[in-house]
C-alpha cells in the first residue's frame, strides 16, 4: 500500500486504503496518478488511459465519504475543450477537487504555454457548473 501525504491532503490509489483513511477520519484525501498508473502495471504520465483512470476513481469515490482531490496529470489531451470534458466526467464521479498539470500531453519535459494553460483553467472553471476547488501543481 502507498500513501503520499502533501500538503494536508492524504493521496492514496486503492479503494482499501481510501477505507482505512477515511474510517480514521481524514477529512480530505486525493488520488495519485503515479500511484494508480503503477498499480496496474504503467508508468506515470498519462500512459494510463482516461478510462482506466475513470474506473479506478470512481471506486475510490464510492468507497468514502471525505471530499476527494483527483489527480488529473494534464489532463489527457491537449485540446482545450477535450481537457475540459475529462475534468467534468471526474467531478459528474463526485470529486471535490482535481489538480491539473501543466505538461504537453505526450512529453516527458516540454510545459505548455502560459496562455494556453490559463485557458484550460479558463474552460475548466466555464464548464464545472458547481464550486470546485481547481489545484495546479507543476511538474517536476
Amino acid at each position: 500500500m502507498f500513501i503520499f501525504i502533501y500538503d494536508y491532503f492524504l493521496y492514496l490509489f486503492m479503494t482499501s486504503s481510501t477505507l482505512i483513511f477515511d474510517g480514521a477520519g481524514f477529512e480530505a484525501i486525493g488520488t495519485t496518478s503515479w500511484g494508480i498508473a503503477s498499480s496496474l502495471g504503467y508508468v506515470d504520465g498519462e500512459f494510463i488511459s482516461l478510462e482506466e483512470t475513470l474506473l479506478i476513481t470512481e471506486r475510490i469515490l464510492k468507497s468514502t465519504k471525505a471530499p476527494v482531490n483527483v489527480d488529473m496529470e494534464s489532463g489527457y489531451s491537449n485540446d482545450v475543450d477535450e481537457i475540459s470534458k475529462n475534468v467534468k466526467k471526474v467531478m459528474e464521479l463526485g470529486a471535490a477537487g482535481i489538480n491539473i498539470e501543466d505538461m504537453n500531453r505526450g512529453s516527458e519535459h516540454s510545459i505548455r504555454d502560459i496562455s494556453l494553460q490559463s485557458e484550460i483553467i479558463n474552460e475548466i472553471k466555464r464548464v464545472v457548473t458547481r464550486d470546485v476547488g481547481i489545484f495546479l501543481l507543476t511538474p517536476e
